[in-house]
C-alpha cells in the first residue's frame, strides 16, 4: 500500500533552509544521501509547495525527479510553463492525499516540503511516515520544518534510526493509528 512520506533534512534547531531558501549548509553531509537512490526509486509521485518547486526547478538539472514522475504543486497561482506531469492544487489536502496514494500504484508519495506544505499535510493527518535527517548544525534562522498551524497531538512510532559518519542521524517515524 502506498504511503505519504516526508523525507527531509532538518537542522538541530528545526530549519530546512536558510532564510533565503539556501541549502548549501547540507553539502558537508553528503554521506547521508547514500540511500537516496533507493528512496527515489520507491516514489510514484511527489507533492510540494510552490517555493520548493520553484527552487528545485532552478537548482536541479533537467530530468530531475520532479520532471519524470507526477508532481503536484500546492499553490493558488498558475504555474506557467511546466512539464505535462506537473499540476497545481489549491484545494483540500485529504482528497488529494487519497487520490495520490491510489494513483501511485503501490509506490510511495514523497512530501518534499516546504514548511507550509508539510504543515498542511500534518494538519490533515495525511503523513504516514517521516524520514527526518537531523543534521548536526544550528542555523539560528531560516525556513522552519513546520509552518505554524493547528495545535493538536500527533503520535508517531520510531521504527528505525541510522547514524552516518558525518553525525547526521536518520529518524524514521510511522504514524500511529488508533
Amino acid at each position: 500500500m502506498s504511503s505519504i512520506v516526508c523525507y527531509i533534512a532538518v537542522s538541530m534547531d528545526g530549519f530546512i533552509a536558510t532564510a533565503d531558501g539556501g541549502v548549501d549548509w547540507l553539502n558537508p553531509f553528503d554521506d547521508a544521501l547514500a540511500g537516496f537512490r533507493d528512496f527515489d526509486a520507491s516514489i510514484g509521485a511527489s507533492v510540494m509547495g510552490r517555493e520548493t518547486y520553484e527552487f528545485m526547478r532552478k537548482h536541479l538539472p533537467p530530468a530531475a525527479p520532479q520532471d519524470r514522475r507526477r508532481t503536484v504543486v500546492l499553490t493558488r497561482r498558475p504555474l506557467g510553463d511546466v512539464p505535462a506531469n506537473t499540476t497545481a492544487h489549491a484545494g483540500d489536502i485529504p482528497p488529494l492525499a487519497a487520490e495520490l496514494k491510489a494513483a501511485a500504484a503501490g509506490r510511495d508519495v514523497w512530501l518534499v516540503g516546504g514548511g507550509q506544505a508539510i504543515r498542511a499535510f500534518l494538519d490533515a493527518d495525511a503523513i504516514d511516515r517521516w524520514r527526518l535527517f537531523v543534521v548536526p548544525v544550528m542555523l539560528g534562522d531560516g525556513k522552519r520544518l513546520l509552518a505554524p498551524g493547528q495545535e493538536g497531538l500527533r503520535a508517531f512510532t520510531l521504527t528505525n534510526t541510522h547514524t552516518f559518519a558525518s553525525g547526521v542521524v536518520e529518524l524514521v517515524y510511522d504514524r500511529r493509528r488508533a
